[in-house]
């Protein structure tokens, strides 16, 4: 398999260290990664082609798992050794190097009972390569741990959402800007997202297609999918 897809998947579920401890389910060629954040108010579902034998195995340090594979060339080998019916090792290879990782016990797997297919959503817009680049030169900016939403239609009856970094109110630093979505929508709930796990996502699937959707009673659900055949599906808790 090519390493830069091996890593996308990693990348989409691991989402620079929240998601540091997953169980992958791989059935029929296709991967399931469910990941979460420490606290829950971040939830997501990563699935891909994934040509490999059907297994359940834990990854407890993926920060090491991407540290082994970062060392691989383009192309690389990966294979599962099983001791009776345990997962015992990732078997990775390369033309140069042979890559030995140790799998936790399938008991110390993480609980992930949780979906990510039901969701009502108030508003929805695309989430493309100009947004995500606009919102990190607004992030950097600023260094701003918070994002604010607040959807309305103004008088010429055109629905917009407006993006605040920074403290909305005061005499704080502040950037905005808005995207204009269709349909038209009554004044939406404001709400502030967590802007760390927002750039984990959208660093984690830049260049795929993405569309957002919020709903007014506090969350914020993201999906991404890419020509590789990768989906990932995100639900952030607003902060209260």
């Amino acid at each position: 398999m090519e390493k830069q897809s091996l890593v996308s998947i990693i990348d989409k579920y691991y989402l620079n260290g929240i998601g540091e401890k997953v169980k992958w389910t791989v059935k029929d060629n296709e991967v399931v990664i469910k990941t979460f954040s420490p606290t829950k108010d971040m939830v997501g579902i990563v699935t891909a082609p994934f040509e490999f034998p059907d297994s359940e195995f834990v990854i407890f340090d993926t920060s090491k798992f991407l540290k082994l594979v970062g060392i691989c060339n383009q192309f690389l080998t990966m294979d599962i050794q099983i001791d009776g019916k345990i997962a015992t090792k990732l078997l990775i290879a390369d033309q140069e190097y042979n890559l030995e990782y140790a799998l936790a016990n399938l008991m110390l797997a993480p609980n992930v009972n949780f979906t990510v297919s039901d969701f009502e959503s108030d508003y929805e817009f695309e989430v493309n390569n100009e947004l995500i680049n606009n919102w990190i030169k607004a992030k950097k900016a600023l260094n701003s741990d918070t994002t604010i939403l607040k959807a309305y239609t103004n008088e010429d009856s055109e629905c917009k959402v407006n993006f605040t970094l920074g403290e909305p109110e005061g005499h704080s630093n502040k950037i905005q800007f808005e995207i204009p979505i269709t349909g038209l929508v009554t004044d939406s709930a404001t709400l502030k997202f967590n802007a760390e796990y927002l750039k984990a996502i959208f660093d984690a699937n830049y260049n795929s297609d993405g569309r957002a959707y919020i709903s007014n009673d506090g969350a914020m659900k993201l999906d991404f999918s890419n020509e590789e055949g990768h989906k990932a599906s995100y639900i952030i808790l607003a902060k209260v």
